[in-house]
């Protein structure tokens, strides 16, 4: 016996609700940057472009790019001896080189914000910090800053604070994925400075 649908109407008004709409909406600095290369790229080149994972988290934009000769791709071999673009939220280097000797061209998206983290913890590598991340460690971001040092550590929740290595080295700093959460970076540096004083930290938030 098959159920019904139950459909039902509410009136806003029984609610008390109040909605704002923001005054601005829009794309933020570093996506607006990437898709305008990105179009411009493809009216220009009489070939298929191929964005190595999604450009941007929003599946209404993804669903459009066929239209204009964009394509997201989600391995190596699906670059060979195309133009491939680096999505906004970047990637390992040694990802990065892989593409660079497999596609026909490689545009580099990523954020310039991003890239700034990237180069941040590059440098701290070089000497020999250990890196410590705030951030999903899922997120595309996060998976790109962790390529850019050695055993980087990363922490979502300020729970998991207390999962951190007690014996920190004396060379250590926290920087965080740039859209993490401020209010949660805040707490998880705090927590961290509590127990390891000698930590650094880099607010590398948007």
């Amino acid at each position: 016996m098959g159920l019904s649908p139950f459909f039902a109407t509410f009136n806003i008004q029984d609610f008390n609700m109040q909605i704002l709409l923001a005054q601005h909406l829009s794309f933020c600095g570093g996506v607006k940057r990437a898709v305008e290369i990105l179009f411009q790229l493809a009216r220009e080149k009489n070939q298929p472009i191929f964005i190595y994972g999604e450009l941007i988290h929003n599946s209404q934009f993804n669903d459009s790019l066929a239209a204009k000769n964009i394509f997201i791709a989600h391995s190596l071999e699906e670059c060979r001896d195309k133009i491939v673009v680096i999505r906004t939220h970047g990637i390992p280097p040694d990802l990065e080189a892989a593409l660079k000797s497999t596609a026909l061209e490689v545009v580099d998206l990523t954020c310039p914000k991003v890239k700034r983290v990237q180069q941040l913890i590059s440098d701290y590598a070089k000497e020999n910090y250990q890196v410590v991340i705030t951030g999903d460690p899922s997120h595309p971001e996060v998976i790109g800053l962790k390529g850019y040092a050695f055993n980087a550590l990363v922490i979502s929740s300020l729970a998991q604070c207390k999962y951190l290595p007690p014996d920190l080295p004396p060379k250590s700093v926290l920087l965080s994925q740039t859209t993490f959460n401020e209010d949660k970076f805040q707490l998880i540096a705090s927590c961290l400075k509590e127990t390891h004083p000698h930590l650094q930290v880099e607010n590398t938030l948007c």
